[in-house]
C-alpha cells in the first residue's frame, strides 16, 4: 500500500526530501510544486512524484503522478523533469491520486515511456530471453525457407 510521504512525515533519504520543491520542465519552465510523494512503505521506495497542474486560487487542478526516474535535483529547490510542460499536462488522469489502480499505474509508465517498478530484474531477464528465443526461431525459419529444395527425380 502506498502512502503520502509528506503527510505521514516519513523519514526519507536525502535525495527524496523534496518538500517545497518546484518541478521544472525540460525547457527550464516551472511547471508546479511537488505536492507529495507516494511511498511504498513495504518496499521502502518512492513510487511517484505527485504534482498538481492547472488549478487556480480555491480551485483544485489536475493531480498527476509521475515516475520518480523522470527527475533529477537541479538545486535551489528545483526538481528537473525530462518531460515538457505539454507532456506533463496531458498525462493520464487518475481517479484517486493517492490510490492508483493497476490499470492507471500501467498507463502512467506507458505514457512516460518508463520501466514500471513492478518489473523485477528476473522478469525483465525472462522477457529478454523470450524475445531472443523468438528472434532465433524466426531467423531459423527464414534460413530453412532459403535452403534449396531437392528437385523431383525423373524415372
Amino acid at each position: 500500500m502506498m502512502i503520502r510521504a509528506f503527510q505521514k512525515e516519513i523519514t526519507l533519504p536525502f535525495e527524496w526530501r523534496l518538500q517545497h520543491y518546484e518541478v521544472v520542465d525540460s525547457r527550464g519552465k516551472v511547471v508546479a510544486p511537488v505536492l507529495d510523494l507516494l511511498y511504498d512503505d513495504a518496499a521502502k521506495a518512492v513510487r511517484y512524484v505527485m504534482i498538481e497542474v492547472g488549478g487556480a486560487v480555491g480551485i483544485s487542478g489536475k493531480r498527476i503522478l509521475m515516475p520518480p526516474d523522470l527527475f533529477t535535483r537541479a538545486g535551489s529547490g528545483q526538481l528537473l523533469c525530462e518531460a515538457s510542460t505539454e507532456l506533463i499536462g496531458d498525462a493520464p488522469p487518475i481517479e484517486n491520486a493517492e490510490h492508483p489502480t493497476p490499470e492507471e499505474e500501467k498507463a502512467i509508465f506507458d505514457y512516460f515511456e518508463k520501466e514500471p517498478y513492478w518489473e523485477t530484474k528476473e522478469l525483465k531477464k525472462k522477457k529478454e530471453a523470450e524475445k531472443d528465443a523468438q528472434a532465433k526461431r524466426t531467423a531459423d525459419g527464414k534460413q530453412q525457407d532459403e535452403k534449396p529444395h531437392d528437385e523431383p527425380t525423373k524415372d
